[in-house]
């Protein structure tokens, strides 16, 4: 009777050894199968780095010449139809054509300048989205407010020569901050490409001749820091960009910074998010609301200071 119990013990040990022989070889087989998927997974993504590497040169170059070449005719239109021969176009009856052609070569600078944005911000999404990462950064250390009014110097400048002023004016207003410089770490043509993206937006949903205002803050002044940040973040600045326009739909609120979100028939839903991968590879972070006395809404943003 033992010797029986024994032996069917045994066949069971053996039975479950030849099981979780077969188990261990089912998993080693499995895990063949992903160390040579995961080898493809890393060579696709390679390739994908590489098309859109030699794609950002292949679109970006015409792109950047058609708009060049573009500047350089407004130049010449601007030589070619002088007053002197809007004279004499006029008494030809040929004054329409002249003005006709001002206005397509406006058409086209405006087109040409949109697709050239559109195609940058594909690129950075795709950038984005295959690394997994956030934005790699040129950082060095600026001053933030001259950096912000220089900013503003030429955004105006080129709102002002692209028609697209709409008598809305833009202030700048560094109250809450004292006269010593704010020295940041930033990517300065990212940080261009921030500030460009939240005005611009501002700037689509906001009334003519209403305002838009930028303001600034270190974040221990900033109401609310201590509620919302903490000690732990307080070397920080706050930037605020205030309108009074339409305000951000409900439905839109929460999803606002995700991809391809917008209520614009014009936008891509893509700024707000590059805007934010931007944001946060420079350690900060992006925040929006409706404005409490219901007109427009309001932009945070928050940096981290230079040590």
């Amino acid at each position: 009777m033992v010797f029986l119990k024994n032996k069917r013990l045994k066949d069971d040990l053996d039975e479950k050894s030849r099981d979780l022989q077969e188990a261990f070889e089912i998993m080693n087989e499995n895990n063949k199968q992903l160390q040579t998927a995961n080898k493809e997974l890393i060579k696709k993504n390679i390739q994908q780095k590489e098309f859109i590497n030699t794609a950002a040169h292949e679109l970006r170059t015409p792109t950047q010449a058609i708009t060049g070449y573009i500047e350089l005719i407004d130049e010449l239109l601007k030589e070619v139809l002088s007053e002197k021969v809007v004279i004499v176009l006029r008494e030809e009856g040929k004054e329409k054509n002249a003005l006709q052609l001002s206005k397509y070569h406006e058409l086209v600078l405006r087109n040409a300048t949109r697709l050239s944005d559109l195609i940058n911000d594909l690129l950075d999404v795709a950038r984005i989205d295959i690394s997994g990462d956030n934005i790699r950064l040129n950082e060095e250390n600026v001053d933030l407010i001259k950096e912000i009014n220089d900013f503003l110097i030429d955004f105006r400048t080129s709102r002002k020569k692209s028609g697209k002023d709409y008598g809305i004016r833009i202030n700048f207003d560094t109250a809450l901050v004292s006269d010593e410089p704010l020295s940041v770490r930033i990517d300065r043509l990212r940080f261009g490409q921030i500030l460009n993206n939240i005005l611009s937006n501002a700037i689509k949903y906001s009334d003519e001749n209403s305002t838009i205002t930028i303001s600034i803050a270190k974040l221990v002044d900033h109401p609310g820091s201590d509620q919302y940040f903490g000690d732990k973040n307080k070397n920080m600045v706050v930037l605020r960009v205030k309108d009074e326009g339409k305000g951000i739909f409900p439905d839109i609120l929460p999803k606002i910074f995700d991809r391809f979100v917008t209520n614009s028939e014009s936008g891509t839903g893509l700024g707000l998010y590059i805007t934010k991968k931007i944001i946060e590879a420079h350690g900060g972070s992006i925040w929006c609301y409706n404005n409490r006395d219901g007109k427009g809404s309001t932009f945070e943003f928050i940096i981290p200071l230079s040590e």
